[in-house]
């Protein structure tokens, strides 16, 4: 949940998933990729105070500019707010893969060792294995 504005931010979706006893997990919008997010939930209009505003601005930039992104999350409903915003939901829709359970491990192994250096450093001599099964896919 990107947006941290007083009626539409994390807390009060955390609030109604607890109290309606929900098996949902929230989080604050994220900082690079949106790893573990099934769903996304934005809003136009105002998104919180400057000190939060960045990075729902920021992630409804890059669904904008970001074909890829963009198809990952389609958007699944749109709501009038009554700020007289418009709120979004995307849910995350992966298209199938065609390519063989091999080869979709080549390719993560290869993307992994690409992204090593974001979050480590003076790594020398590598050697990444990706053991999987047909639920790769």
């Amino acid at each position: 949940v990107p947006p941290n504005s007083p009626w539409f931010s994390v807390a009060n979706f955390r609030y109604y998933g607890v109290r309606d006893n929900l098996p949902v997990r929230f989080m604050r919008a994220w900082d690079d990729e949106p790893l573990g997010v099934d769903y996304m939930i934005l809003k136009t209009g105002d998104v919180g105070p400057p000190w939060t505003a960045e990075r729902p601005r920021r992630i409804a930039t890059r669904l904008a500019t970001d074909r890829h992104l963009d198809a990952a999350f389609p958007v699944i409903g749109e709501f009038r707010l009554p700020d007289g915003s418009q709120g979004t939901v995307r849910a995350r829709r992966l298209p199938a893969v065609s390519a063989s359970v091999d080869a979709m491990a080549r390719a993560l192994a290869g993307a992994l060792r690409r992204r090593v250096g974001d979050v480590a450093i003076d790594v020398e001599g590598l050697d990444l294995t990706v053991e999987h099964d047909d639920a790769i896919r």
